[in-house]
């Protein structure tokens, strides 16, 4: 059901993005909340669709034009807790189905076309390797998926809390000892190539165009240059408001789903001072992914719900100068 939909949210005054000669305004505007299948744990957006997994099940939306959300369908195969998306086809982590592996080819109609154990709590997959999550501490189960119809298990490694991977690398969370580089040439083997920081508390990842994107709780946000994966370069280090849950961007947006603050966005160009750009209190966010200036979020009490950014032009002075920087 679609709820009422506010005029706006939090207004935030901060650098501009790319340009930092003069303050801008920046508006954080709802333009969708729908409350299908309850409580929204995670959302993924390819080609145009967006999905949201819930208490019951997978919701579809047609994002086509992010403006305006058209719900489509509810695939209603009981809680799934985390989705992630290769090509056409959707892998669904689901704490008593365990993984369900979906032919997104139209999305209007899923269609399921395997699926594999029990107790799976989030996904990752990677060169037809699925990376599962399981349970209470279980161990991570590495599958083959080159034949959804008959998934195969390769290896297990120890419990991890997040997970990303591009080319031969694999980044996880280890809960002992903080974010660990593997080398996955060889996915029935992983190879461990080093610590690149201690913390207990990552909650999840996303890797996108080079750009490591880690949530830690009670500790933040960060974000990092993998181009060279041996020698991953710092970017962004942000405290947390509250609980940093999950972390999406198209970097220099670094888009924070706090527990607490709601959505909180952020511009890492600015090299100090205030970095945030926006920010939305009166969410629960579980996750986000940001697109185009779109931030989708699986939200506790709403659901799914469409952010939109919107930035203003600077404001001038008297004469046609633009105001400098305090």
């Amino acid at each position: 059901m679609r709820g009422a939909i506010p005029k706006s949210l939090v207004l935030v005054l901060a650098a501009g993005l790319g340009c930092h000669a003069a303050f801008a305004q920046t508006e954080l505007q709802r333009v969708w909340q729908g409350d299908t299948g309850g409580t929204a744990y995670d959302v993924e957006v390819s080609g145009g669709w967006a999905y949201v997994s819930n208490n019951d099940g997978v919701a579809v939306y047609d994002v086509r034009r992010p403006s305006q959300p058209r719900f489509v369908s509810l695939l209603e195969i009981g809680g799934v807790l985390r989705l992630y998306i290769v090509g056409s086809t959707l892998y669904a982590a689901a704490p008593e189905d365990g993984l369900l592996i979906f032919d997104i080819g139209d999305p209007a109609n899923l269609r399921q076309v395997g699926s594999y154990g029990r107790n799976v709590v989030d996904v990752l997959v990677h060169n037809d390797i699925a990376y599962l999550r399981i349970m209470n501490g279980g161990n991570t189960e590495i599958v083959d998926v080159r034949d959804p119809a008959h998934p195969v298990e390769l290896t297990r490694m120890w419990h991890i809390r997040g997970a990303a991977a591009g080319g031969s690398d694999l980044w996880v969370g280890d809960p002992a000892r903080g974010l660990v580089h593997m080398d996955i040439s060889d996915p029935s083997s992983p190879i461990e190539r080093g610590v690149i920081f201690s913390a207990d508390n990552i909650v999840s990842l996303e890797l996108r165009d080079d750009r490591l994107y880690v949530a830690l709780h009670s500790s933040g946000s960060r974000v990092y240059d993998v181009s060279l994966p041996a020698a991953p370069r710092l970017l962004l280090s942000y405290p947390a408001s509250g609980e940093a849950l999950d972390v999406s961007g198209g970097y220099p947006i670094v888009c924070v789903a706090d527990g607490y603050e709601g959505v909180e966005v952020l511009d890492a160009s600015r090299p100090s001072g205030e970095r945030v750009l926006a920010r939305e209190g009166s969410l629960q966010p579980h996750s986000l992914y940001y697109q185009d200036g779109y931030i989708h979020v699986a939200n506790m009490i709403e659901g799914y719900v469409v952010l939109r950014l919107d930035h203003r032009p600077a404001p001038r002075r008297p004469g046609g100068r633009r105001r400098p920087l305090e």
